[in-house]
Order: C-alpha cells, then sequence, then structure tokens
C-alpha cells in the first residue's frame, strides 16, 4: 500500500497516476477526484453518496463502468432501481473487493 499527499492541486488524472508510476501499482484508488474521473470510460468507478438524491445527481453525470454504489447510502439501502449493488461496506465489504476482482480478471483476458 501506498499513501502520498501532493504538495501542490492535482488538476488530472495522469498527473495522479504519474506521482505513482514508479511504483508499480496493479490498482490506483483515487477519493475525491470526482470531475477528474466522470467522463472517463478507462476508469473503474465506485459511487460514493450520502443520499438517494446526491447518487441520482452523480449517476447522471458519469459514464461506465460503475461497479458498485457504497458510502452512507450503502446504510440505508434506498427504494432505487439500480442495475449496480449497492453496497454496505462494513457488512458487505468482501462483495465489493469480489467486484474489483472480477473486474480486473475481465480486463485481463
Amino acid at each position: 500500500m501506498v499513501i502520498k499527499k501532493a504538495e501542490t492541486a492535482l488538476n488530472d488524472l495522469d498527473q495522479v497516476i504519474g506521482l505513482l508510476g514508479n511504483e508499480h501499482l496493479d490498482i490506483i484508488v483515487v477519493e475525491g477526484f470526482r470531475s477528474l474521473v466522470e467522463k472517463r470510460k478507462d476508469v473503474l468507478k465506485i459511487i460514493t453518496a450520502k443520499d438517494a438524491d446526491s447518487l441520482k445527481k452523480t449517476l447522471e453525470g458519469t459514464v461506465q463502468p460503475i461497479i458498485a454504489v457504497a458510502g452512507v447510502i450503502g446504510q440505508q439501502k434506498p427504494e432505487i432501481e439500480l442495475e449496480i449493488p449497492v453496497i454496505n461496506i462494513p457488512e458487505e465489504g468482501k462483495q465489493l473487493l469480489k467486484l474489483v476482482k472480477e473486474h480486473l480478471k475481465t480486463k485481463g483476458n
């Protein structure tokens, strides 16, 4: 695991990835970069939301691949029709890990 804090504001996902280029990582998890990743089809996404309204707003502007929804909303289990699972991390974290692993296997083939 590598955790890095940038000294300057990063406004490009490629800059973020560049900071980790020498680390030889299989997967990079970034948090708080929604505006940098929401339109990228080459970035696997796990959407976090506080409630159904913020989830709908986020989903409207985000392109696939999205493998899951998590965050506070995962504990609420809202009555929203989605094609992706809503995961309560404390109770269902292994399901999220399984989804990520499956995606990586599919992408590797």
